[in-house]
């Protein structure tokens, strides 16, 4: 599962670094038990792209960005962008096996819009943040934070609001709330991600987790009404 910036698929160039694979991560689901186990790749992990950084989160970037000469000599069609898009998406999913050497099935790509409307669609998620061994006996889902005062982020430009958040208290998110946070590690201010990237990995995490557990909770895993809303709550932000 990969996770690109922006709020289309379509333009992804409109966004700074919008074809960066900031967030990717492994999911491994047993078809028994339906448990599932996630581990998340660094975006910095050094490895063979086309820059000079050879950063992981290039690769999808190399294998699509070819298509920018052809979109402006305006001869670029739906199906040329979807080729594209899977190349791009196969590369990095072969880059997953290389790595972690083993066999990877499947490959899901979603941006931030995704996130948001998936969330909104469940009806928003509860959390709590804790610190240290602070322990939480609630059903919310617990997010650890590096700061005993919880987390905030003081000047987050990309949704237009700043938020603090305390320990030990529930909060519900919505779509919005929730991509703010699974974006938090300190680079714009604020305390509670001291661990910068790998504390945004970890809040990724927690924030699919709570996603889950809401679904479950709701019956929407078992309810076709509702998994064709949010299919169409997702529309083109989402690739598989």
């Amino acid at each position: 599962v990969f996770g690109t910036e922006g709020w289309t698929m379509d333009r992804p160039d409109l966004y700074d670094g919008g074809d960066l694979t900031d967030s990717m991560m492994l999911i491994s689901i047993n078809q028994d038990t339906g448990d599932a186990k996630a581990i998340s790749l660094p975006r910095d992990l050094k490895t063979s792209t086309c820059t000079s950084t050879g950063k992981l989160n290039e690769i999808y970037w190399c294998n699509y960005s070819e298509i920018y000469t052809l979109m402006e000599q305006g001869k670029v069609t739906n199906e040329q962008k979807q080729q594209y898009e899977k190349k791009a998406a196969e590369a990095l999913m072969k880059k997953f096996e290389e790595i972690l050497g083993i066999k990877v099935h499947y490959r899901v790509h979603v941006n931030w819009q995704a996130v948001v409307q998936v969330i909104d669609a469940i009806g928003g998620i509860d959390v709590v943040f804790t610190y240290g061994n602070q322990k939480w006996s609630g059903d919310e889902i617990a997010i650890k934070t590096t700061d005993e005062r919880g987390i905030a982020d003081l000047s987050y430009d990309y949704v237009h609001y700043n938020f603090q958040y305390k320990t030990g208290k529930v909060y519900h998110l919505d779509g919005s709330k929730a991509l703010a946070v699974a974006r938090a590690r300190n680079a714009f201010g604020g305390y509670g991600a001291s661990g910068g990237n790998f504390s945004r990995e970890y809040f990724q995490q927690r924030i699919i987790e709570a996603m889950v557990k809401k679904a479950r909770a709701s019956n929407l895993t078992s309810d076709l009404v509702q998994a064709l809303k949010i299919k169409e709550a997702v529309g083109k932000n989402l690739r598989t």
